[in-house]
């Protein structure tokens, strides 16, 4: 049996073992007091939350909670928490997202979406054309070429969205920019000399250096090998493209294909071994993988009548995303390595094109700077949920194995006032797991947020982002079978009995939630009454959102 171990700081002589496979087991246990340093709640699938400087006051008077649904669990930890991490050390696939370029509004424009093809975020909105993504390797920034100004510059965006940061000012054309793999270097092609060569720059845009020097050629797509040693890219010469490979340095520059013909966008296998690129061999273009020591072994990965290009590796090797025309129109699709499976992951009228696959990330601030909440969540909170259940996160990437599905942050002024309870018998009342979050009158939650995983974008309930301030309380449903999220109720009313908490009864076969709520959000962050509403009722079999008065 995997179990999560809660230890405190600060003097708080409390330890704690959280079942997160079987029946909920919490059970107190003595222990001398906790040394400064993290703490850490580990998962039964390694994911580790780490957080630092817990009150011993709030474990005392409030200490975690784990409630066990038919298949879920939700574990609840309140305190005055300066930082959360969650550490993964082996994420999963469904929880990367692919960048690609979409034509929408006359131009092309920034997306990213789940590995699946789900979730699909619009991230710019430009008067120009927003090309050639490449993930910054901690996953956090993206860059990209951009003719907002009228030529092509380099710009970085918050691979959440957010405000762009120009990294290059010239009056000439920066292309194709990609981040090495410390994250420190910025590979580019630009026009600056008279025709395209490859420069490297500082991830802030200084010192640019110049590693290639064919006055008589073009250069394009450099991409940096995984290994940090070396550097792809496809020279043109007349016609042709041919795929070549230098030093990272810019020593050492030799040709890697020579079949005379349109071979480009080289795209490094995670182990630094294999190049995949697309070659126009066959009356039309496929996408090919060659051996990057040289040695000429090649395979052809599509054989479609239509285009397949612009190849991307996802972060373990074992597939591809490319781009087909093969529908009617370019669409971004993935594939196993070996060239099987292909399978669509766009479908819009208009064009998808360039996937770039984002990495793996072992590492997230939840609570703390840089947290993925942005800046409301860099200055601490009162605590957190998160809720684990069984199935597949992905109908491409899952397995049958428990996931975290669900992460919850609030805080409220002052911290101390927050509570977080598991409402008497709420649970017994179907597979639904029910918690309310809750300030001191006449204090309130100055926020509550959440994450869906594999998405890491945060939904805001309330607070300064969100259309609702601040609440006296909030009511969270989760279903106990998937532990995702079924709905959210921020409300107003106190703790006291009779002085506007929500009453919760089970009538008919549904959950039903009496209260003077200020709206209702269902688990994607969608609210469903953005008037307010006094009564919902919830299906407690398929934990959904049914009715609302």
């Amino acid at each position: 049996m995997s179990s999560k171990r809660f230890r405190s700081l600060q003097g708080a002589k409390v330890c704690w073992l959280m079942s997160l496979l079987a029946a909920a087991a919490l059970a107190g246990c003595g222990g001398g007091s906790g040394s400064p340093g993290a703490n850490n709640l580990v998962d039964s699938g390694g994911k580790t939350f780490q957080f630092g400087s817990l009150s011993g006051r709030a474990v005392a008077t409030n200490p975690p909670i784990t409630v066990n649904g038919s298949g879920a669990t939700v574990t609840a930890l309140k305190g005055d928490i300066s930082s959360l991490i969650l550490k993964d050390p082996a994420p999963n696939l469904a929880e990367t997202r692919i960048a690609f370029s979409r034509y929408q509004d006359g131009n092309y424009e920034l997306y990213t979406m789940n590995a699946d093809g789900s979730n699909q975020v619009r991230l710019t909105n430009s008067p120009g054309d927003d090309i050639g993504p490449c993930w910054r390797p901690d996953g956090a920034r993206i860059v990209f070429a951009s003719k907002r100004t009228g030529n092509y510059q380099i710009y970085e965006i918050p691979a959440n969205g957010g405000t762009t940061l120009r990294l290059t000012n010239n009056a000439f054309s920066d292309i194709q920019p990609c981040y090495s793999p410390d994250g420190s270097k910025i590979v580019f092609s630009t026009n600056r000399d008279g025709n395209y060569e490859i420069y490297v720059m500082n991830a802030d845009g200084s010192s640019p250096v110049r590693r290639t020097n064919d006055t008589s050629n073009d250069d394009y797509e450099p991409r940096w090998s995984p290994d940090g040693s070396k550097i792809a890219w496809a020279k043109k010469t007349g016609n042709v493209w041919e795929i070549w490979v230098m030093d990272a340095n810019g020593l050492n520059q030799h040709q890697l294909t020579h079949d005379n013909v349109v071979n480009h966008w080289p795209a490094w296998s995670p182990d630094s071994t294999r190049i995949a690129f697309h070659s126009f061999r066959n009356q039309n273009s496929d996408v090919y993988v060659i051996n990057s020591d040289g040695d000429g072994t090649e395979a052809r990965l599509t054989t479609d009548p239509n285009n397949d290009t612009e190849p991307s590796w996802s972060s373990d090797g074992a597939k591809i995303a490319f781009n087909s025309g093969r529908d009617g129109n370019s669409e971004v699709y993935v594939m196993n390595a070996d060239g099987s499976d292909q399978t669509r992951l766009t479908n819009h009228i208009a064009s998808d094109v360039e996937p770039a696959w984002g990495p793996f990330i072992r590492q997230r601030t939840l609570i703390g700077t840089g947290s993925v909440f942005g800046t409301p969540a860099a200055n601490g909170a009162a605590g957190f949920l998160f809720s684990r259940g069984y199935g597949s996160s992905s109908a491409l990437y899952g397995g049958n194995g428990e996931v975290i599905n669900s992460i919850v942050l609030f805080d409220g002024n002052p911290r101390s006032g927050v509570l977080v309870s598991s409402p008497s018998g709420a649970n017994n009342l179907g597979p639904e797991l029910v918690f309310t979050v809750e300030a001191d009158s006449p204090n309130t939650l100055s926020f509550l947020a959440l994450v869906n995983l594999p998405d890491y974008r945060p939904n805001w309930i309330v607070g300064a982002n969100a259309s609702i301030a601040s609440a006296n309380g909030v009511l969270i449903d989760f279903s106990s079978t998937t532990g995702k999220i079924t709905a959210i109720l921020p409300y107003t009313g106190v703790r006291l009995a009779g002085s506007g908490k929500p009453a919760i009864t089970e009538e008919g076969g549904q959950r039903v939630v009496r209260g003077s709520f200020l709206g209702v959000w269902d688990g994607t962050g969608k609210n469903l009454a953005p008037h307010g509403a006094k009564e919902v009722r919830l299906d407690v079999q398929k934990g959904a959102v049914v009715l609302i008065k």
